[in-house]
């Protein structure tokens, strides 16, 4: 696995993770929080480009409404 897919891996399991704690949508600022807490920080432009990748694979979902991103198929928690 190259080090770029193994980055979209990790965003997308990222992702997962923060809307099983319950958030109705993620952010890119919200991944770039959790990843600065693994000291592993990422540039905004090199997340946006890895969250375009996983909405092109068909595996997130951006709500128009609130700018939030979830996997494709999970339910929209607490949004408007």
């Amino acid at each position: 696995m190259s080090t770029e897919r193994r980055r979209v891996v990790e965003v997308f399991q990222i992702i997962e993770d923060l809307i099983k704690e319950n958030q109705s949508g993620v952010t890119a600022g919200a991944v770039a929080d959790v990843l600065r807490g693994r000291n592993a920080p990422s540039g905004m432009w090199q997340l946006r480009a890895d969250f375009s990748q996983l909405a092109s694979e068909g595996r997130i979902q951006c709500d128009e409404l609130s700018g939030t991103w979830t996997p494709v198929g999970a339910p929209l928690k607490n949004v408007g």
